[in-house]
């Protein structure tokens, strides 16, 4: 018989699994008026690996021994995505505000079937992800948002997800800390920086210095 630490393994990854399920179907259901089905079914099984790539891989790379790193999957599948939409010439942004909150939704369900140990990171996705459908639906009337250019949605999650990974990172043994800051906390804090700056620069503002190329193609 097998243990019943490992059952509740096998039931959480279970869930997991129906979770990860739930948002692609959907994502799918939201964009399949505009792309073709398959297109956006492969797109999504290219970056559920990618994401599983990259949490593996990074959790050897920070930790030195395998393991499951959520910032490195997250951060891998979003690189991914945007190299897909440019590739096949789909608008990133539009994207970006279909997937972002179902993101938020998914990391709420994941984070409830860690036993109780992700509660923190469960309630701001949740409330994260209520947010979003306010923003969503009033962003077009926000005076200092004035090109009214999608992407503020898919940029506000993308920034509640990282900074609430930054606030509620919880410590770990053995885990390395630069300057009382776990790597993860530092991965977040620069990627909020940066959506930051992207919303900056959607909202059809300008920095007092141009960025150059990164710049010019976030504002498209």
């Amino acid at each position: 018989m097998f243990p019943v630490d490992r059952w509740a393994e096998y039931i959480r990854g279970g869930i997991v699994f129906l979770v990860v399920m739930w948002a692609v179907f959907g994502v799918w259901r939201k964009m399949r008026s505009e792309y073709e089905s398959e297109k956006i079914l492969g797109m999504s099984l290219r970056l559920t690996v990618g994401f599983a790539v990259g949490a593996l891989a990074g959790a050897r790379l920070v930790w030195g021994h395998w393991g499951w790193w959520w910032e490195g999957g997250a951060a891998t599948a979003t690189g991914m995505w945007w190299w897909l939409c440019r590739r096949r010439e789909w608008d990133f942004w539009e994207w970006a505000d279909a997937i972002g909150p179902w993101v938020l939704a998914a990391g709420t369900g994941i984070s409830l079937t860690d036993a109780g140990q992700r509660w923190p990171n469960a309630i701001i996705f949740g409330i994260g992800w209520v947010i979003s459908q306010w923003v969503k639906s009033k962003y077009r009337t926000f005076r200092w948002y004035k090109s009214g250019k999608p992407g503020l949605v898919g940029l506000f999650c993308w920034m509640w997800g990282w900074l609430g990974g930054l606030v509620v990172a919880f410590p770990t043994e053995g885990n390395i800390y630069w300057v009382g800051l776990k790597p993860e906390q530092w991965l977040a804090a620069w990627l909020t920086a940066a959506g930051a700056g992207a919303v900056y620069a959607r909202a059809g503002r300008e920095f007092g210095i141009r960025t150059g190329i990164w710049l010019r193609r976030i504002r498209k």
